[in-house]
């Protein structure tokens, strides 16, 4: 990765601060998840949520370093993952009815959820 940093920004209408940092370890681990999965996922998840806590819930950019590139992506895949189930995606034409439906739609927040999620893994592997 060329500089060893690259940060997120987010478009005006996402922002970090509205998903609580603990969601992504509610999200990865609901359900009954295997405790060998639990245990590989945890030390991942617990970089990103301390990574997360250095931006003052969003007031400072957010520096993703390196060595912490790995966990980044093996949690956001979880929990979009985990997201797409709640969701029932199951293929891209789950996902491309889901995207079309009306902001009032009570899912629609955890919709726009899974596709922050799939923009900043995009990103982080871009910026490799």
């Amino acid at each position: 990765m060329n500089p060893a940093r690259w940060r997120i920004r987010c478009s005006s209408g996402f922002s970090l601060r509205r998903i609580p940092p603990t969601l992504l370890l509610r999200l990865t681990f609901g359900g009954s998840p295997s405790a060998i999965s639990r245990r590989r996922k945890s030390p991942s998840a617990r970089v990103v949520l301390d990574r997360l806590a250095t931006t003052e819930l969003g007031a400072r950019d957010l520096k993703i370093p390196a060595n912490e590139v790995e966990s980044w992506l093996r949690t956001l895949t979880s929990v979009r993952l985990a997201v797409a189930t709640r969701l029932g995606i199951r293929d891209a034409a789950a996902a491309d009815e889901l995207a079309a439906l009306p902001d009032d739609d009570p899912r629609s927040f955890m919709v726009s959820v899974y596709d922050w999620l799939g923009f900043a893994q995009e990103t982080l592997i871009a910026a490799l």
